[in-house]
């Protein structure tokens, strides 16, 4: 079984997608990777 940050539950409910790293559930991304780019590009 994958171990799981604090922040699961949150990262879980704000709609993440998991991968597999080091042994740990991580939030791979939120939404889809273009919305997430152009949130960056529009916002930083």
């Amino acid at each position: 079984m994958l171990k799981r940050s604090p922040l699961y539950p949150l990262h879980k409910k704000l709609g993440a997608k998991f991968t597999e790293f080091a042994g740990f559930e991580m939030p791979l991304q939120f939404t889809s990777i273009k919305e997430e780019h152009l949130t960056v590009r529009e916002t930083v």
